[in-house]
């Protein structure tokens, strides 16, 4: 089986994304992943789609994100992040910039992408996946949650807000 990837190029952190933890579960419980398991306010922005993705950086991508032209455009550049490529910012990141200040509110996942690439240009992606990780896991019981799950799965813990999990 192809390997999970929780980088993106564009600055998401895929390990708290809903559709990848949502297919993660399918896999170890073998109970089909529902669309209406998701939150509303992502599934009502989101396109409904097959819930499978090992994340950007994979070959097995979720529906809604195959189409992205900064993961074409990066994947084409063989770059590990647009932060990376010397053309940094583009148009693509141009119009990313102006897509987050549209989504920001419906989307608010979206807001952490621009400033997650400007700590990658100083910081290596595994230093910023480790530091990811840890700001997704609950600092109850270690288990890790999605951007818009506000109480933990396993220990019940209020999460906090996306706001919270999103600063630096």
């Amino acid at each position: 089986m192809e390997k999970f990837r929780y980088d993106s190029y564009c600055g998401l952190y895929c390990g708290a994304c809903e559709i990848i933890k949502a297919y993660r579960k399918e896999l170890a419980t073998g109970t089909k992943a529902g669309w209406e398991d998701l939150p509303e306010q992502f599934r009502k922005y989101i396109k409904e789609a097959e819930m499978v993705c090992h994340g950007c950086k994979s070959d097995t991508v979720f529906a809604g994100c195959q189409g992205c032209a900064v993961r074409a455009c990066a994947r084409g550049k063989k770059v590990g992040s647009c932060i990376q490529c010397n053309e940094y910012p583009c148009p693509h990141t141009k119009r990313l910039a102006d897509l987050v200040q549209k989504v920001k509110e419906f989307l608010p996942h979206c807001k952490v992408m621009l400033k997650n690439l400007e700590f990658l240009k100083d910081h290596s992606e595994e230093e910023w996946l480790k530091q990811q990780e840890q700001r997704w896991k609950c600092p109850g019981c270690d288990t890790s949650f999605s951007w818009y799950q506000n109480n933990c799965e396993k220990c019940g813990r209020e999460l906090g807000t996306l706001k919270e999990h999103n600063k630096y």
